[in-house]
Parts: structure tokens; sequence; C-alpha cells
């Protein structure tokens, strides 16, 4: 049980970085929650997806490892944080990309 929690927390933390990556540069990108309409998400919404894979990862990486209950919660900690600048980021760099997504679509 120990190597498929492994299995799924790499699956996660792997699948967090082109999500945080691109919510934090203010770039849509596609989500599950836009898998039927075929359009990106905002930024904003890839900043927290990619957070949550990132939690989700971690969070299995601990419980796949044993750690104690105060390193959960130090950790979590810090990803609240994360998640705090990367909705940061993702609301400040959004604007940036208009000029160069409406020259690509030409």
């Amino acid at each position: 049980m120990i190597y498929v929690a492994m299995i799924f927390a790499g699956a996660f933390l792997i699948n967090s970085v082109p999500h945080l990556v691109s919510g934090c540069q203010g770039r849509p990108f596609r989500t599950p929650a836009t898998r039927f309409t075929h359009r990106k998400s905002s930024a904003l919404g890839n900043a927290i997806w990619g957070v949550i894979n990132l939690a989700a990862g971690v969070n299995l990486l601990l419980v796949g490892s044993g750690a104690q209950a105060a390193i959960f919660l130090k950790l979590n900690i810090g990803l609240v944080a994360a998640l705090l600048f990367a909705v940061f980021l993702a609301h400040t760099f959004s604007g940036d990309h208009s000029e160069e997504d409406s020259s690509r679509q030409e």
C-alpha cells in the first residue's frame, strides 16, 4: 500500500508543475474543469489546481513515509502560503499576455 501512495504522490507532484508554472506566469492552460468545453482555464484556476496537486502529492509522500502529525501541520501551513502567493502571482501577471495571445491568433 505504501508503494501505491508513492506512485500517486509522484503523479500529483509532476502534474502540479505545468499548472503552477502557467498560473504563476498569468497564462491560461487546460485543467480537468474544462475537459468537456475544450477551452483553457484562467491563470487563477491553474494556480489553485497546481497547489491542490502539490498538496495532494506532498501529503501522500508524508503518509507513505510515516511522518508525524507535526510535520503534516507545518507543511500544510507552508502549502497555504504557497497557495496565497500563487494566487497573487496569477492575478498580477494575468493581464501581461493579452497582446501576445491576440497576435498569435491572427
